[in-house]
């Protein structure tokens, strides 16, 4: 971990094992997260910009099984954006476009 750069810090295996899934990625107005959960779990996410700031937070509950976040991005500015999602003990960041 480079706490310098947090998004260095990929959780691979997090992700091949919740079969993480972006799309559309490009996108021009929303974007879906998708997921499986092994258990139930609070499941954070968190959106930040190319400067590293946050602009968007959710957390909740969820039960087992296959799961949808959708940020909807219309009052944001195209550009790059990066995410977290957290579970458990389990991190997983990933990149994101917006584009018109």
């Amino acid at each position: 971990y480079n706490e310098l750069d947090p998004f260095t810090k990929i959780a691979e295996n997090a992700i091949a094992h919740l079969n993480l899934n972006n799309l559309p990625n490009p996108f021009a107005t929303s974007t879906t997260l998708s997921y499986e959960l092994q258990q139930p779990e609070k499941v954070s996410l968190s959106i930040y910009n190319h400067l590293g700031q946050l602009i968007y937070q959710t957390e909740e509950n969820q039960q087992q099984g296959t799961q949808h976040l959708n940020w909807k991005a219309e009052t944001v500015p195209d550009g790059i954006y990066y995410y977290r999602l957290k579970f458990g003990d389990a991190i997983a960041n990933g990149k994101m476009v917006k584009v018109r």
